[in-house]
């Protein structure tokens, strides 16, 4: 019979769904947005900049964890929309996903709704600011195809 190894941890499931919310297209994000795992994201705001004609709202309410890649889509999106006259609102953020959206000044050109439970204190240490190593790149917007 062979050894069981240490349990390893288990990571959290990463999701993106799509609903309507009235004229909105909402699209949820939940668990854990990083480098390897933002293209899961990045499409999703991509086909709904494409494909709808709706304003955005970004549901961060189930997030984990999320890097600077993500921050990059959410304002790459913003920009996008803004080139074709609808907007993008980033709606309920986790204490997580308040932290970094904090740490990268993203109050700046894009709307944040939060709800009483999404509006936690934030503390940060220097250690914390230099953790998550926030640069917002500017990608060129998708061209609008007819």
């Amino acid at each position: 019979m062979g050894e069981v190894g240490a349990a390893k941890p288990v990571r959290d499931v990463t999701s993106v769904a799509l609903m309507q919310d009235g004229v909105s297209t909402v699209v949820f994000a939940a668990g854990e947005f990083d480098a390897d795992s933002i293209s899961i994201f990045s499409d999703v705001i991509d086909r709904v900049v494409l494909d709808d004609r709706n304003p955005v709202i970004v549901d961060l309410s189930g997030v984990s964890f999320m890097g600077a890649a993500m921050v990059n889509a959410i304002v790459f999106g913003q920009g996008a929309l803004q080139c074709r006259f609808r907007s993008l609102t980033v709606r309920t953020p986790s204490p997580i996903a308040r932290r970094v959206l904090l740490l990268c000044d993203f109050a700046e050109g894009i709307e944040v709704e939060s709800t009483a439970s999404g509006g936690a204190n934030v503390d940060l240490t220097r250690a914390e600011v230099a953790s998550v190593g926030c640069s917002v790149s500017t990608r060129a917007p998708l061209e609008a195809t007819a």
